[in-house]
């Protein structure tokens, strides 16, 4: 297969159209983006640590990130429910969906917490500092990392429902139904 402008150009004219026709279409798409942010997000974390002279700027950095992987995360579980939609009852495959809709929607709702937790951390971090002492700083981000694995762990299990969802029972979205 020649990967050309013109066939790229209708790849995205065609996912654009999907869209349209079908939001849920997307869901394969937008799905990845919360992942790679969640999980990327606790290496800038660590690298706080190990770069002390530009902590915050690393910080502002990491909750960027997930600032960003909560939105997307919010937009993922949303046209992941528009694609269940078009979905047939099938008891082959109702425990996956199911097991698969309950951990996104608790790393969805552990991540939003954790992102919002951060940016608080981080507008109010020389109160805190005063309040509680200079140690509190780096027990606060131990603790945190501590509670971004913990959400990890329901992301990446959301991640392998999902995943098993179109590998072992063959869910597709429309945006696959009729275009090469």
């Amino acid at each position: 297969m020649d990967i050309t402008l013109p066939l790229l150009l209708e790849n995205i004219v065609h996912v654009l159209n999907a869209a349209v026709a079908d939001i849920g279409s997307l869901h394969p798409l937008i799905v990845h983006f919360p992942i790679a942010l969640f999980c990327v997000a606790p290496l800038f974390l660590i690298a706080s640590f190990i770069f002390k002279e530009q902590k915050f700027i690393i910080l502002n950095i990491t909750c960027t990130l997930m600032i960003i992987g909560m939105l997307s995360g919010f937009l993922s579980v949303f046209t992941g429910e528009q694609s269940a939609e078009y979905l047939e009852a099938d008891p082959a495959y109702v425990q996956t969906l199911d097991a698969h809709y309950h951990l996104a929607e608790t790393a969805q709702k552990i991540f939003t917490v954790l992102t919002l937790v951060l940016g608080v951390f981080l507008i109010f971090n020389k109160q805190l500092t005063v309040k509680f002492g200079k140690s509190f700083h780096n027990i606060f981000l131990i603790i945190f990392l501590i509670a971004h694995m913990i959400g990890l762990l329901f992301l990446s299990n959301a991640a392998h429902y999902g995943g098993k969802l179109v590998h072992k029972h063959g869910i597709t979205t429309t945006l696959y139904e009729s275009h090469p």
